[in-house]
C-alpha cells in the first residue's frame, strides 16, 4: 500500500531517489581554539514521488486532495510505502512541491510529481 495522509497513490507510483543517501544533515562551528563541533539537526531527506507513465496515474480528486495538503506549510503527514511508515512534509524550499498536468485534454487522469521531506 502506497498512501500520504488518508489519499491513496497509485501502486505503480516511483519513488525515484529510494535508495539515494541525502539523509544527514549538520551544522558545523568552531571553537575560538579552532577546533570542529559538529551538531546534529533534524535529518530531512528530499523525495520525490513520480506517477508518468499511461498505467500511473492520479485521479482529479486525488490531485485535488493533494492540493489541500499542499496549502497546509508546515504540516506533517504519515507517508506509507509498503511495510514502512514515514512522517512527511511538502518541501516548499523548491516549488513546485506538487506538479500535476492532466494525461489528455479534459481527462480526469493526472501524471507529474510530489516532493516531500522525510523525517526518520
Amino acid at each position: 500500500m502506497k498512501q500520504l495522509a488518508d489519499i491513496t497513490l497509485p501502486d505503480g507510483m516511483v519513488w525515484q531517489n529510494q535508495f539515494v543517501s541525502d539523509y544527514f544533515q549538520y551544522q558545523v562551528e568552531r571553537t575560538l581554539a579552532g577546533q570542529v563541533i559538529f551538531y546534529p539537526q533534524t535529518p530531512l531527506r528530499r523525495v520525490l514521488l513520480l506517477a508518468g507513465e499511461e498505467s500511473v496515474w492520479l485521479s482529479g480528486e486525488a490531485v485535488a486532495q493533494l492540493q489541500n495538503l499542499l496549502s497546509q506549510a508546515g504540516a506533517v503527514f504519515p507517508l506509507v510505502w509498503g511495510e514502512q511508515t514515514f512522517s512527511a512534509m511538502f518541501a516548499h524550499d523548491a516549488p513546485p512541491a506538487l506538479e500535476m498536468k492532466e494525461l489528455w485534454p479534459g481527462s480526469d487522469r493526472f501524471i507529474g510529481k510530489i516532493v516531500l521531506f522525510l523525517y526518520n
